[in-house]
């Protein structure tokens, strides 16, 4: 989906950012959290910059400032536009991302965004690659394999989406290298009120397990987790349904070796279909009662976690049309990536409309 430059298809995108980011929040996180004005009026403010960006990510062919003219009838140089967004910093477009990105399904409508009152979201974790400039390779690592060194440096980012609409919901963008581990501990924050969240192998030990289940268990939600079949566990109960409450677990942060407690979930062992294939999985679930949520239903529940995969493609090539971010400051990608998740939030809204009528 690309918004080329008419008139009317501007009003439109216009229309579709304002549902999904209100100007008024806008205008105040920007106020708070944007540079410190510098005595003049700019050309451009900073709501129509942010604008602005999510245009240009949608508007296929075109410099910025190409793209910012018919959108707002401002004359502004490329270079200026740069100034502006490095002068703005990252943390504003952050909050800005974190304010826009919201689930949009509705289980009247869209039943398979949801299992029972619980509204499906997956957790994973990417890595783009970006342009090689001296400000990134001073501060980003090109990450290796057992055969050789990345191309590119990259960008790592952890981030969820709710499952069916693809429409991102929370993300934490590593501009200073963090680990995908790190940024997930800290997208755990963003989980609202009657989620599921699933989640991969890379998740599914008691340290974590145990952080996901006190963010949900604070704001009334719950989480499925696949985990490795060589972690230890110990059987309490066994269930009718096949599965067990079993204690995990939790390792102290600051000694990973040691101990500091045990936290009790549900676990479930069973097969699933991925694509032709036939996949043992076993899981460990904060739902309890084997009478409300079958280990059966919760196999098949857990399948839909691969939707994530598709939608970090779709960001990476639909969107793009490229893996590659070309900005030459590792905060001008950092906000790129903030602009492009708020046009995947457009892209998201889009079809949710569409759908509707």
């Amino acid at each position: 989906m690309r918004v080329t430059q008419t008139p009317v298809q501007t009003d439109v995108f216009t229309q579709s950012f304002d549902a999904v980011l209100d100007p008024a929040k806008l205008a105040h996180i920007w106020q708070n959290e944007g540079p410190r004005p510098r005595g003049h009026q700019p050309k451009l403010s900073g709501p129509q910059l942010v604008q602005g960006l999510t245009f240009h990510a949608l508007a296929g062919p075109g410099t910025l400032a190409q793209h910012v003219k018919p959108l707002h009838g401002v004359d502004i140089t490329d270079s200026a536009l740069t100034q502006r967004r490095q002068a703005a910093g990252f943390e504003v477009f952050r909050s800005i991302a974190n304010q826009a990105l919201a689930p949009l399904a509705d289980p009247l409508k869209h039943p398979h965004s949801f299992y029972g009152p619980w509204r499906l979201v997956a957790l994973d974790g990417s890595q783009f690659s970006v342009a090689n400039t001296p400000q990134t390779l001073g501060r980003l690592n090109k990450a290796a394999s057992r055969r050789f060194e990345a191309a590119f440096a990259k960008l790592p980012l952890s981030w969820m989406i709710e499952i069916g609409t693809h429409a991102p919901v929370a993300v934490e963008i590593g501009a200073e290298q963090e680990s995908e581990w790190e940024l997930s501990h800290r997208v755990l924050q963003r989980i609202q009120a009657g989620w599921i969240i699933i989640a991969d192998r890379l998740y599914g030990v008691g340290r974590f397990v145990n952080e996901l289940s006190i963010r949900c268990q604070s704001v009334d939600s719950q989480w499925l987790v696949r985990v490795r079949e060589n972690l230890k566990s110990r059987a309490h109960e066994h269930l009718k349904d096949g599965s067990a409450i079993v204690s995990v677990g939790v390792s102290d942060p600051k000694r990973p070796s040691s101990k500091q407690g045990e936290i009790l979930v549900r676990e479930i062992v069973g097969f699933v279909r991925h694509g032709s294939k036939r996949v043992q999985v076993r899981l460990w679930t904060s739902l309890m009662d084997e009478e409300r949520y079958p280990a059966s239903e919760l196999l098949g529940l857990y399948v839909q976690r691969w939707e994530i995969e598709l939608a970090t493609r779709e960001w990476k090539l639909e969107l793009r049309g490229s893996e590659l971010l070309q900005s030459h400051t590792v905060e001008t990608r950092s906000e790129e990536h903030t602009s492009e998740l708020q046009s995947r939030g457009l892209i998201s809204y889009a079809v949710f409309c569409l759908k509707k009528k």
